[in-house]
């Protein structure tokens, strides 16, 4: 009897610590688990492959550079230079558009938006964005709309027809720092970044995820992991339904496990092609 109630103890104490276990785990932040140093490389779900530099830049030469990437990079009228600091959009009628970030350099968020003339001499507020952000990305879309993320807040769609500016959701993982290219398939990558360690720590970590914007359901998807994590990567977009992703940078005050001595090229396969 005091065999079996010894017995009975233990498996008490067993499942005591298996709910402690379950408990701690659901409070955990769902980006936590998007942190590249709390998950073995043997569990993440990779959708690129390394390729090396001789394969990459023969990738990039016999694809260029489209014009609607071009469209998201473009450099701002000098006028309209002097007015913000943040990304700018050429839209397929020509005019640039701001999404907002720093205005002349004071510290403060935008929410207000720019848009210009083709030859930057007509500067005119355009519509009040939802999301205050220091840090946001635009980028054109297939259909002349402009995607715009503050990857710690919040996403948004500008219609430049009718000049108003929506709410489509939010990211999987809030982040910064991170590269948004649109797919030749008209899906949005989100590659790179940093993310919150979590609710009580303010530092951040760097984060392999990879997400896709889908237009048609205006939703985010998990798209798998790179190899290497990294920030603010470049992105080609390639007329296969692929991307080549390199470069990018680390941070001197965050630890990034690498088995690369270099920034490796990875080649990616859209989500919605390997289903």
């Amino acid at each position: 009897m005091k065999r079996m109630r010894q017995i009975i103890f233990e498996e008490m104490g067993v499942i005591a610590l298996l709910f402690a276990l379950i408990f701690s785990l659901c409070s955990i932040p769902n980006y936590i688990f998007h942190d590249i140093r709390l998950i073995p490389s043997l569990y993440l779900s990779y959708a690129t492959k390394i390729v090396s530099p001789q394969v990459a830049h023969s990738i990039l030469s016999k694809n260029p550079e489209s014009d609607l990437s071009k469209a998201s990079k473009v450099s701002p009228p000098a006028i309209l230079a002097k007015l913000v600091n943040t990304d700018v959009v050429q839209l397929k009628d020509g005019r640039f558009f701001v999404p907002g970030g720093l205005i002349q350099h004071n510290s403060n968020e935008a929410i207000r938006t720019v848009l210009a003339s083709k030859d930057g001499n007509t500067i005119l507020n355009g519509p009040t964005r939802h999301f205050k952000s220091y840090y946001c990305q635009a980028v054109l879309l297939l259909d002349g709309t402009v995607l715009i993320a503050s990857g710690s807040k919040g996403v948004e769609l500008f219609d430049p027809v009718l000049n108003r500016i929506s709410v489509v959701g939010a990211m999987i993982i809030p982040r910064d720092f991170y590269t948004m290219t649109c797919l030749n398939n008209g899906r949005v990558l989100v590659s790179g970044g940093t993310v919150p360690k979590s609710k009580s720590d303010a530092g951040r970590s760097l984060t392999t995820l990879l997400e896709e914007y889908d237009p048609v359901s205006a939703s985010f998807h998990p798209a798998g992991h790179l190899h290497q994590a990294r920030m603010c990567p470049e992105v080609r977009a390639l007329c296969d339904e692929q991307a080549l992703i390199w470069g990018g940078e680390t941070d001197e005050y965050i630890d990034i496990p690498t088995d690369y001595p270099v920034m490796p090229y990875e080649l990616y396969r859209s989500s919605q092609d390997n289903k």
